[in-house]
């Protein structure tokens, strides 16, 4: 009966991590499509970005023309992600897209979050620890979705850098959980946002 109540109480942690995932992402997705409205967002980075994703739908990869002196985005970053995101234009050609985008990328990262917490404090069976057990993930989801940086880079036009922590907690999570597979795929998504992040994927190796 106790691990009965346990399993439901773990449920409803669960509906609560989800719910703060989708308050944030209401929140923070209004806010950068008001402040595209309210014209607000800037030829860098949105502009340059929305310019590269539209012509890489078109069949023109990563082409652009409002850098003076480059044709291509490649010449200011390496961001493969790129490619895959223009499919969104198919469904909606709009730089909003990709605002709306980059807020659901990284409100989904609180729950990398929470399976990392939770698998930390999850040993631990006693009574006494039961409230950390299932309270402190949540506390750890908190910090990660009211954390200043993250929420500026947020809200600070497009970057597909800005997508790298949630594919780097999804990779981080399944490294912990020896899930191959799924660790390469997130590490591969990590190292697609910027030229540096391979970097970082490597530190995670050693």
């Amino acid at each position: 009966m106790r691990r009965i109540k346990r399993l439901d109480a773990g449920r409803l942690w669960r509906v609560g991590v989800w719910v703060l995932i989708a308050a944030y992402f209401l929140y923070f997705g209004a806010l950068t499509v008001q402040k595209h409205d309210a014209f607000q967002t800037t030829a860098f980075d949105l502009g340059n970005v929305d310019q590269a994703v539209w012509n890489t739908r078109h069949g023109r990869l990563l082409a652009l023309t409002n850098i003076e002196g480059l044709t291509n985005r490649l010449g200011t970053h390496v961001e493969p992600i790129l490619v895959p995101i223009s499919l969104l234009y198919f469904v909606w050609s709009d730089p909003r897209a990709l605002l709306l985008l980059q807020t659901a990328v990284i409100a989904l990262g609180a729950w990398p979050v929470y399976l990392i917490a939770r698998r930390v404090s999850d040993h631990r069976r006693d009574t006494q620890a039961y409230l950390a057990q299932e309270a402190l993930p949540l506390t750890f989801v908190l910090v990660y979705l009211l954390f200043p940086a993250l929420q500026s880079a947020n809200v600070f036009d497009f970057h597909a850098v800005a997508l790298a922590p949630t594919f780097f907690l999804f990779a981080f999570y399944y490294l912990l959980a020896e899930r191959w597979g799924r660790f390469a795929l997130f590490a591969l998504l990590t190292m697609s946002c910027k030229e540096d992040a391979p970097l970082l994927v490597g530190m995670l190796g050693l």
